[in-house]
């Protein structure tokens, strides 16, 4: 993140300072002063300072330590530890999907306080959708101490962005897809609320998982009841201008979209346009990929994977959702793409993160957009 301005002088070293230790303590906590100011290169009356500053803005508390097995031992009173202070307030994500609500709590430091999960039915309408959600965030909330200071909400749907606005648009997976969860959440917390869909979240939670490769160019691939593509430049998610970068849908393959093409390969659900993927995974399980409607979905989706592919060159492809852990899937795209692309193309890679992936990727998102503002506006009033 950017400092903010001014970038130089006592106020903008000390914010600098302070950012420092918060985050040390967001992964090392509890600390001592002295532990704190070795870590970090600080002089100890430099590190006393940013803690006291820190607790005086209610970021950072004293935290009680049990004694260890050298204290019998050891002469005088305990240096003092500290910590990110639970009370300051929590972040909360929400996750729909067919058939799922999740929903959870952490603290700044990204500690779990509080979590839920909903069934929701597949006929539900996007106002029970949205009742639903509201029961969930009055939960999560009266679990979870301070106020609310961020949300971030993942639907598995496209998201269509206009200035500040985000809108998720209806999709035939399910009908409370367009569920309009943001108004809910500001209105029971007070808190803005910022809305992605399921697969660039994902992408969000991928990358902070592979840190060490955290500035490559990847894309992310999900297969499930919908298909899926998040693009990441630069170990940051590209959204596009209105918000549907990697959306695959619309794209056409001669004179079809590709969802034309999947229904017309008998791969999408009677009398909708939703991935068969029930089917598909049963039918992996059972005969793998010399199954014919396996190998003609294998087909399509290298096809237009491969025009993405050949345009966008990724340093990495990596799959995910419910055929994601099928080897024999994997291998047969694998195969299809070098077909297509030549021994050079990307090699896919199976994502390790589980099914709540999206969530904790809007979780780091709305941690992201907090601490942004909180530093822009860090003292501001004070010396």
């Amino acid at each position: 993140m950017k400092l903010p301005a001014p970038t130089v002088g006592p106020r903008a070293l000390a914010t600098l300072t302070d950012r420092q230790i918060f985050d040390y303590l967001c992964l090392n906590q509890p600390a001592t002063r002295t532990q704190i100011s070795s870590a970090l290169g600080l002089s100890k009356p430099t590190a006393s300072q940013g803690i006291s500053r820190l607790q005086e803005n209610g970021l950072v508390s004293p935290v009680e330590v049990m004694p260890g097995a050298d204290a019998a031992v050891r002469r005088g009173r305990a240096p003092e530890s500290y910590g990110i202070n639970q009370g300051y307030g929590h972040l909360l994500g929400l996750s729909l999907e067919a058939g799922t609500l999740l929903g959870r709590t952490t603290d700044l430091a990204g500690h779990i306080v509080a979590q839920g999960h909903r069934v929701v039915p597949t006929e539900a309408s996007a106002d029970q959708v949205q009742q639903l959600a509201g029961s969930m965030v009055e939960e999560l909330t009266a679990a979870s101490s301070g106020r609310t200071l961020g949300a971030a909400l993942s639907q598995s749907s496209p998201v269509l962005r206009v200035g500040v606005d985000a809108t998720a648009l209806p999709t035939p997976v399910y009908p409370g897809s367009s569920a309009s969860l943001a108004p809910v959440v500001q209105e029971l917390t007070g808190a803005p609320a910022v809305l992605d869909n399921d697969v660039n979240w994902m992408a969000v939670a991928q990358v902070r998982h592979d840190q060490p490769l955290a500035d490559s160019s990847l894309m992310l691939l999900y297969v499930g009841p919908g298909i899926g593509t998040a693009l990441v430049i630069d170990g940051t998610v590209h959204r596009g201008a209105s918000g549907t970068a990697g959306e695959l849908n619309g794209l056409r393959l001669g004179d079809q979209t590709f969802l034309q093409r999947l229904a017309a390969a008998g791969l999408t659900e009677d009398g909708s346009s939703k991935v068969d993927y029930a089917r598909l995974a049963k039918l992996l399980a059972a005969g793998g990929p010399t199954d014919p409607l396996v190998e003609s979905f294998t087909l399509v989706l290298a096809e237009v994977l491969g025009n993405l592919l050949a345009f966008f060159d990724p340093q990495r492809l990596v799959l995910c959702g419910p055929l994601a852990h099928f080897e024999a899937f994997t291998h047969s795209l694998n195969q299809a793409l070098a077909s297509r692309m030549g021994a050079n193309s990307s090699v896919v890679e199976v994502s390790e993160l589980g099914e709540d992936a999206a969530l904790r990727g809007a979780l780091f998102g709305a941690r992201a957009q907090y601490l942004a503002r909180l530093w822009s506006n860090y003292r501001i009033d004070g010396a």
